[in-house]
């Protein structure tokens, strides 16, 4: 499935996790990177990665139904108490996103950058950043 592949693939990325840390070096002990978004708490590490499906559609369609390739586009939110911090996170996820390959992200077919936008969150006595990065994936739909 591609939401686990895609989770396992930016936590075990080098350049992705010398920004997160691990889970044994994070405070929350997670390795950074959420589903659709963070745990709430005190107790969050910056910076983290939420990520999420804003839509999907298969590729094609014939007579005998609906074929496994599939298209989605998938929001990676870089989040980070600097602006810079943040910046820095969202850099490394497209460059490891833009260089991944079927062999390093199992199920892709391709990885196309599609959008980034940033945003700044007044948070309690102070403010977080956002950078947010839309791919375009080309995967093949599994179990």
């Amino acid at each position: 499935m591609l939401v686990e592949n895609l989770q396992t693939f930016l936590s075990t990325s080098a350049a992705v996790t010398a920004l997160l840390g691990t889970t044994s070096s994070r405070s929350d002990s997670t390795n950074g990177i959420f589903p659709v978004e963070a745990m709430d708490g005190p107790a969050l590490t910056m910076p983290y990665i939420a990520f999420s499906q804003s839509d999907g559609e298969p590729i094609a369609e014939n007579m005998t139904g609906t074929p496994l390739l599939r298209q989605a586009h998938w929001m990676l939110s870089c989040y980070g108490s600097t602006y810079k911090s943040a910046k820095k996170l969202a850099m490394a996820v497209k460059t490891v996103m833009l260089a991944a390959s079927p062999t390093t992200l199992p199920s892709t077919q391709g990885v196309w950058l599609r959008r980034e936008s940033d945003e700044s969150i007044s948070v309690g006595k102070g403010t977080m950043y956002g950078v947010h990065v839309s791919f375009l994936i080309i995967f093949n739909e599994t179990a």
